[in-house]
Formats: C-alpha cells, sequence, structure tokens
C-alpha cells in the first residue's frame, strides 16, 4: 500500500508543453482541411484514416497491457499500468473519429465504386452499424475495466486529488466502504472483467482488422490478418506506455515510480512481441511467396 507511485502528488503539464501540444492538433486539423479544400480530398481521408484505425488500435491495446498485466499478477510494473489505463480516454476521441470515417468512405473504402461479389456484406449501412456497435462495446467494457481498477486507488488517496478532479472522483467512489471492502471487491469484479476484456479484444479486434483494413483490397484474402491487427495494437501499446512512462519519468520528476529496473522488464517485453509481430509477418510473406 505505501508504494511510492501511488503517493506522488498531482502535478500538471507546464504551459509550454500544453501549447505545444495542441499546436500539433491544431496543425494536424489544419492540413486536414486544407486538403479538402484544394482537391486532395482522396489522401486527406485516407491519411485521417490511417491515423484513426492506429491511434484507435493502441489507445484500446493500452487498456488490454493493464487486463493482461493483471491476469499474470504482475507487481513489476503497476505504473506502466496506470499508463496504458490513461489511453482509455481517447477510445471516446475514436469513436468520434469514426462517425467522421463515415463522411469520408467514399475516399475510403473502394468496394463503394466497384462490384466484389461481397455486396451483401461490405455495404455502407450494414459496415457501419457493425462496426460502431463494436467500438461502443469496447469503449463501454474498458472504461467498466479502468473504473474498478482505479477505484480502490481513488479511493484510499482521494484526500489527495485536486480540486479540479473532485467531482469526477466522488461519482467514481460513491458509496465507498473502507479500504480491505473496496480492494477485495475491485479484485472479484476484475477476475471477471480481465477474461472478458481480452477475449473481447483479440476476437472483435481480429474482426475490425479484416473489415476496416483488408477491405481496403476487398479481392484480396488472409486468413492471418485480423490477427496482424490485434497484435500490432497491442505492440504499438508497449512502445507507446514506454515513450509516455519515459517522458513522464523526466518531466515530472518520477524516477522513484519508474525504476531503471522496471523499464529493462518493459523492454524485454517489447522486444518480444516486436519478435511475435515479425514472425507473424513472415508466415504470411511465407504462404503468399509459395502461392
Amino acid at each position: 500500500m505505501n508504494n511510492p507511485s501511488l503517493t506522488f502528488p498531482a502535478q500538471d503539464l507546464s504551459p509550454r508543453i500544453r501549447a505545444t501540444l495542441w499546436t500539433f492538433v491544431a496543425l494536424g486539423v489544419f492540413a486536414f482541411i486544407v486538403s479538402l479544400l484544394v482537391g486532395s480530398a482522396d489522401r486527406g481521408w485516407q491519411i485521417y484514416y490511417v491515423n484513426f484505425v492506429l491511434w484507435t488500435a493502441i489507445a484500446q491495446g493500452g487498456v488490454v497491457f493493464s487486463a493482461a498485466y493483471r491476469m499474470t499478477n504482475g507487481t513489476w510494473g503497476d505504473p506502466f499500468r496506470r499508463v496504458g489505463e490513461a489511453m482509455v480516454s481517447f477510445l471516446p476521441v475514436s469513436f468520434v473519429l469514426f462517425i467522421g470515417v463515415f463522411f469520408g468512405r467514399e475516399s475510403i473504402y473502394p468496394w463503394l465504386h466497384e462490384a466484389t461479389g461481397k455486396e451483401a456484406w461490405l455495404n455502407t449501412p450494414f459496415f457501419f452499424a457493425r462496426d460502431g456497435v463494436v467500438f461502443l462495446y469496447m469503449m463501454w467494457l474498458s472504461y467498466k475495466y479502468v473504473r474498478t481498477s482505479l477505484r480502490p486507488e481513488l479511493g484510499r488517496f482521494r484526500g489527495q486529488i485536486p480540486d479540479r478532479f473532485r467531482t469526477v472522483v466522488e461519482r467514481l467512489t460513491s458509496n465507498w466502504k473502507d479500504d480491505h471492502q473496496e480492494s477485495e471487491a475491485s479484485k472479484a469484479k476484475i477476475a471477471t472483467l480481465v477474461p472478458v476484456l481480452l477475449i473481447s479484444f483479440a476476437v472483435l479486434y481480429s474482426y475490425l482488422g479484416f473489415d476496416l483494413l483488408m477491405s481496403l483490397e476487398p479481392r484480396w484474402s488472409s486468413t492471418l490478418y485480423g490477427w496482424l491487427f490485434f497484435l500490432h495494437g497491442f505492440y504499438g501499446a508497449l512502445v507507446v506506455i514506454t515513450l509516455l512512462a519515459i517522458s513522464a519519468r523526466k518531466v515530472f520528476k518520477l524516477e522513484a515510480g519508474f525504476a531503471t529496473k522496471q523499464f529493462h522488464d518493459l523492454g524485454r517485453l517489447v522486444m518480444g512481441f516486436c519478435m511475435l509481430s515479425g514472425g507473424f509477418y513472415w508466415s504470411q510473406y511465407l504462404v503468399i511467396w509459395y502461392g
């Protein structure tokens, strides 16, 4: 309970860093709007789509990393787990971006302009309805998991939470009991939520890999492609968690929370999934080459 990574005082990003990050967001929005106005709408929507798919998979992979860490009863990387759980905040943004994909669908999906023999599956109403349900379900499940995971810690340290987060914390810790009861209740719920989240991610993000990406080449198919998508989402999340942890360690002076040995452990995990990803690509390449 005295883990120092739990008891650091809350800190804000410096105005300079915050302004820099918002500047990058503004530049991206500006470039996208310009591409629509100067006759490069196809390229603009395609870049939009690549970013939507990439960051959605990474954000979901961050939450799944936390669940996988819980599944293994890990004790070496609680600070990294919290970084992964923080990625849940991007999932509502991701759903809004998915709605944006609907308006750019003519520039993204070739199956809207050619006969593929898959019209019963690849048609606008069914495509966006089923994928929208998947995104909503995964967002709901992820928030439920993160709330269950954070509730004991938020309640335990709620006296140290800044006032601007008071309303959120009070909602997340409503009907708070004593620390022991809350911890036990959280463990019981997490024991159910973790396998559900892991299985849902593997199944549904494999499906999204087929639907969102493989459909961009509707006459080509690979039974491995869905696996590649969810695996790379998880692998990308590990890399982003590493980069965010390094940045947080430097900016917020969290050397005691993110120890060098912990980065060694995370680095080995990143390396392992890098090799696994490469193996999947090689498996697909080998079959295509033989064919």
